[in-house]
């Protein structure tokens, strides 16, 4: 064990890239899943917003970093390491199977209403072009939308009542247990202190709900 501790700053770094969406769901599935809350529709909604823009974050993230992770890995001889990047690809696959089921524009429209939430002012908000970015053919995009595009595609999807029952009813679908980010949820919420454990130890980590 000591002489992994040389090398936590690592291990944490490929830690997060399971820990982050486990912690992000943990903040928001509950007004979702809990019966506590169903009659509260205003509440339901953003907390779908913060949930699932926040796990879109965590694609973005891995897209920039996951190579550095690895190559830092083999660099410490943390070979074990490796098959955790691996791993962390199929999780990632999960979230983008879930934002799949949205258009691109309402992808869009989702985290525009998500900065609404979240800023008070938001830099570039007036910028004659907009930076946006969606899921689309499983990968992750990113463009520049001049502005005026932008704000009619928002305006455009306000009109159609977003967050009424179809919508609100699709977002609660993909709570449904047969999607595979929420069988790595259940699994990693069960066993995330084993799996860091191994981490630190130089193991290896099999999981029933990630093949690789």
């Amino acid at each position: 064990m000591e002489a992994k501790i040389q090398h936590i700053k690592i291990i944490n770094k490929i830690y997060s890239l399971f820990h982050t969406p486990y912690i992000c769901t943990n903040n928001w599935a509950v007004y979702l899943l809990s019966d506590k809350y169903q009659g509260d529709r205003p509440l339901i909604t953003k907390a779908m917003v913060l949930l699932f823009t926040s796990l879109l974050d965590v694609v973005s993230s891995h897209s920039k970093k996951i190579d550095g992770f690895k190559n830092e890995a083999v660099s410490k001889n943390q070979l074990h390491l490796v098959r955790y990047c691996k791993q962390s690809y199929e999780l990632v696959d999960s979230i983008i199977e879930l934002w799949s089921a949205f258009t691109e524009e309402e992808q869009i429209f989702i985290q525009d209403y998500r900065n609404q939430l979240v800023h008070g002012y938001l830099n570039g908000q007036n910028e004659k072009h907009i930076r946006v970015k969606y899921i689309k053919n499983g990968e992750l995009n990113v463009k520049s939308m001049p502005e005026r595009e932008y704000r009619l595609l928002i305006s455009q999807i306000h009109e159609r009542g977003l967050f009424g029952d179809v919508v609100l009813e699709l977002v609660m679908g993909l709570m449904n247990k047969k999607y595979k980010y929420w069988k790595i949820w259940d699994e990693y919420s069960d066993r995330h202190a084993e799996i860091y454990e191994n981490m630190l130890s130089g193991k290896e980590s099999n999981w029933i709900s990630i093949r690789a």
